[in-house]
């Protein structure tokens, strides 16, 4: 059994975008709600209990790898050296808590990075000011919640001076004003030189006090800054009893003559502010190019967008959709090539154009940025607002996978959209030494292709709908030769929706079973019993070869998704959940080895006798060095895992 994987498309960071960092000498700590602190660490089995005592024993360019479970604090996380802290199983399952009352973390080194933790119920540091989830003067946070925090002045959820907060959710913060010591500033998310990307900022809240505002419900920006492909929705900015000093439901940025803050590629809906600019509210220095602002309110004229600029700090709005609402630009303002009528979106949550949009190849050239909010590249003659028009997957980059000891070799020449269409065509070539036939599969996916990636069933799109003749070259039964072979995918009826940052794969394999290697261990012949071969599996989320495993079942129709589960089609387990999230039930188990040849699993008794053979003394035909371990031709099989589940030979 062989197959072979190769990776297309990989999203380039913009603006100094996160990355994972680490040496050749790194090394990953483990914690864990069943560890203790007084552990190695170095391994789940010995994991710490503790965040913080993880990040204390850790290095540069280590990694810290937090298992499951809400972490509740008694002191604030402080991340000051560039550390890796990595959930294992992603934001929806790992809580960093604060129990409101302290805030949740405090980061503050260039190099580090935090992804995939739901950060929640902090509050403010200081009790004048500061956020109540997270601060960061540097580093980077991805695929994390920030939620239900409460900051004082500054950030109600976050703080952000300098780092960058990247594929982030931030909901349901709320700021407030210490007394006598100015405005309620940014009640999701306070920006200071830093960088949001392909984040959604939704109900968050700004509310001052008395003659003092709130300002900026989403984010408050100032002295210079970037808010990149995100969605502001349902924000508010607010002084409760006193209905004149909401600023900036959405947005309120604040430059200076010296910095910049640029909005790009943004839906800002559905805010509200008390006094006016529901939307947005520049103070000067700001630039929105290609955003959509639409349905804020506010007791004002301004509902969607309001600016004053001075004559050193000039806004400038363009190739923007600002509608129904008004606009209140000073003369220091530049407002060029936006549309205030009716855009034709394709619905009032979809805020794509629809084909007789107004808006298709009206913008200017000089104001587009370089590719919209699904990351599809804009042409000489952009479209007006956040998304060019029925458009998807672009750029593509070649990587790859090999899995098995001679697996098809797979190889993508080519892929390219057809100009305002949603065919694919994907030219791409592929060869086996010793079949005659082969099978080609393809999904998409929102997550990256490097590494752990079926932490959620919903994200995955398998390749389905082909166009124009394409068939032979795709499925079971492919020739494998060395002339380009063509592809065209529909990715519209596939998808049926535009899906921002879109990475596509392709796998091919030479067998009918699941394509997954087994490595058996001989367990010597001993008073109890005959010789027999055991293979140990882990089956957990980080086993790259599972999930894809798991991901050819369901292309082939062994499996179904259901949002976050996988359910097997057909046989013993028939409409039963064989993966919630990336980590396979118990009856994933079973499934796995009905539909593997000539294995089951393992009895109580073969697995104690595995145990014995790899303990000195306990059986002579075995070397007495393998010490907990056994080994044979450079595979091992660590018995002393319980969570480790094992496959006999029939």
């Amino acid at each position: 059994m062989k197959t072979r994987v190769l990776a297309r498309y990989v999203m380039s960071a913009m603006f100094a975008g996160c990355a994972w960092v680490s040496t050749t000498q790194a090394v990953t700590y483990y914690v864990a709600t069943n560890g203790n602190d007084a552990n190695a660490g170095t391994n789940w089995a010995t994991a710490k209990a503790t965040i913080q005592v993880g990040i204390n024993v850790a290095n540069n360019g280590d990694s810290v790898l937090v298992g499951q479970g809400t972490y509740a604090l008694t002191n604030t996380i402080n991340i000051a050296k560039g550390v890796n802290l990595i959930s294992a199983y992603g934001d929806k399952v790992t809580i960093i808590d604060g129990q409101n009352s302290r805030a949740c973390i405090y980061m503050a080194y260039s190099n580090a990075l935090l992804r995939g933790f739901t950060i929640t119920k902090g509050c403010a540091f200081s009790p004048k000011s500061g956020p109540g989830g997270i601060t960061m003067f540097g580093g980077c946070m991805r695929d994390c919640t920030v939620k239900q925090n409460r900051g004082v002045s500054y950030g109600g959820g976050a703080y952000i001076a300098g780092g960058v907060v990247q594929d982030c959710a931030i909901i349901s913060n709320i700021v407030t004003r210490y007394p006598s010591s100015g405005d309620a500033r940014g009640g999701g998310a306070y920006l200071r030189d830093g960088a949001i990307h392909n984040s959604t900022i939704i109900g968050n809240i700004a509310e001052g006090e008395s003659s003092d505002g709130g300002k900026g419900g989403g984010v408050y920006a100032e002295y210079g800054g970037m808010v990149r492909n995100c969605r502001i929705e349902g924000n508010i900015a607010y002084v409760p009893e006193y209905p004149v000093k909401g600023l900036g439901g959405g947005i309120y940025a604040q430059s200076s003559s010296t910095t910049v803050i640029s909005i790009f590629n943004c839906v800002i809906v559905r805010n509200s502010a008390e006094e006016f600019a529901g939307g947005g509210y520049l103070g000067g220095g700001s630039r929105i190019f290609n955003c959509v602002i639409s349905g804020n309110t506010s007791s004002g004229v301004n509902d969607e967008l309001a600016m004053q600029s001075s004559s050193l700090e000039l806004n400038i709005v363009a190739n923007s959709v600002v509608y129904p609402g008004k606009v209140n630009a000073d003369r220091g303002s530049v407002v060029s090539y936006n549309f205030t009528n009716n855009p034709y979106f394709v619905s009032a949550n979809d805020f794509h154009l629809q084909s007789n949009s107004p808006c298709i190849n009206a913008g200017s050239a000089v104001y587009a940025t370089a590719s919209d909010m699904d990351g599809v590249d804009r042409d000489h003659r952009p479209d007006i607002g956040a998304y060019e028009y029925n458009r998807t997957n672009p750029n593509f980059a070649a990587g790859g996978y090999a899995h098995g000891s001679t697996p098809p070799d797979i190889a993508i020449l080519s892929v390219s959209n057809r100009f305002r269409s949603n065919l694919v065509d994907i030219q791409y070539s592929v060869t086996d030494s010793d079949r005659s036939l082969v099978e080609v599969r393809g999904y998409a996916t929102t997550k990256p292709l490097s590494g752990p990636i079926v932490n959620y069933w919903d994200t995955i799109y398998p390749l389905v709908t082909l166009a124009e003749g394409t068939d032979s070259d795709y499925g079971a039964g492919v020739v494998p030769t060395n002339s380009a072979k063509l592809l065209v995918w529909d990715a519209g009826s596939d998808i049926g929706k535009s899906v921002p940052g879109l990475n596509v794969q392709l796998m091919a394999s030479d067998s009918a079973i699941l394509p997954i290697s087994l490595h058996f261990v001989t367990v010597p012949a001993d008073t109890n019993g005959p010789a027999f071969q055991i293979n140990r599996y882990a089956g957990a989320t980080s086993n790259f070869q599972l999930q894809r495993t798991l991901i050819w079942s369901l292309l082939k129709g062994m499996a179904r998704k259901d949002n976050t589960n996988l359910i097997a089609v057909g046989g013993a387990y028939n409409d039963q959940v064989i993966a919630e999230e990336g980590v396979l039930t118990s009856a994933g188990k079973g499934w796995l080895v009905e539909n593997l040849a000539g294995v089951r699993l393992a009895t109580a008794a073969e697995i104690k006798r595995a145990r014995e053979a790899s303990t000195p003394g306990k059986v002579t035909k075995w070397p007495s060095y393998y010490r907990g371990e056994m080994m044979v031709n450079e595979y091992s099989i660590d018995t002393t895992d319980d969570n480790a589940w094992f496959l006999v030979k029939q």
